[in-house]
């Protein structure tokens, strides 16, 4: 890929994941009055925060990657890219219309660094691929939890959801820590959930990828570029 393009990705993932943040802003404080727009949801405060959270994920990826001196590993385009790709997706069923634009270029800026280095990109997901699916569980967590009534279960979930995305990727510097996130990430919420079927299901899958994936993180990363 050749600098012109790094730079369209970095500013596409840049401009993308503002934007996110703005809209999850807007829904949070004047969701029920835009309708449709909106995505005409019962509950915008939750769904709002959530996608401010996800946008600001991928906004300081995206940022990291601008600042960049060398060129990216293909590890670190993989993982660039698979945060726009959740944020991107994910934020479709948070706030309607709103998230058009933001999704578009979160999308776009993901589809740059994939097609930057494909081959190199695959392989980094294959090795990386529990971490990957982890890090998607936990955002499927944090959407469960912003559909909450009630603001006990919808702090715990939230934050339960990120402690199981971010647990695979704190392995790196400390294995007992990134073990101890995953599981006060992935307990609480098999636990207030318990009467349900699918959002245990998926903490307990998530508590399952998430082991394999700390387990990978501490054997050497592919740096190739």
């Amino acid at each position: 890929m050749s600098a012109r393009s790094d730079r369209y990705a970095a500013w596409s993932g840049l401009l993308g994941g503002a934007l996110g943040v703005v809209a999850g802003i807007v829904q949070a404080a004047a969701g029920t009055q835009l309708g449709a727009w909106a995505g005409s949801k019962s509950n915008p405060l939750p769904l709002g925060l959530l996608t401010i959270g996800l946008s600001g994920l991928a906004l300081a990826a995206a940022l990291v990657q601008l600042r960049a001196i060398r060129p990216p590993s293909t590890g670190h385009r993989a993982a660039v890219a698979a945060t726009e790709l959740v944020a991107g997706l994910v934020c479709f069923s948070t706030v309607g219309r709103l998230w058009w634009a933001p999704g578009a270029l979160l999308l776009s800026a993901a589809a740059a660094e994939i097609s930057a280095a494909p081959a190199g990109v695959a392989r980094a997901v294959r090795g990386a691929w529990p971490a990957v699916l982890t890090g998607i569980l936990g955002a499927c967590l944090m959407l469960v939890a912003a559909t909450a009534d009630t603001p006990l279960p919808l702090v715990l979930g939230l934050a339960a959801g990120l402690a199981v995305a971010a647990a695979p990727w704190i392995a790196g510097r400390s294995v007992p820590v990134a073990a101890g996130v995953l599981l006060l990430g992935a307990l609480p919420c098999a636990a207030i959930t318990w009467w349900s079927a699918i959002t245990p299901l998926t903490a307990v899958l998530a508590l399952v990828t998430g082991t394999v994936a700390i387990r990978r993180r501490t054997r050497p990363v592919d740096t190739d570029r």
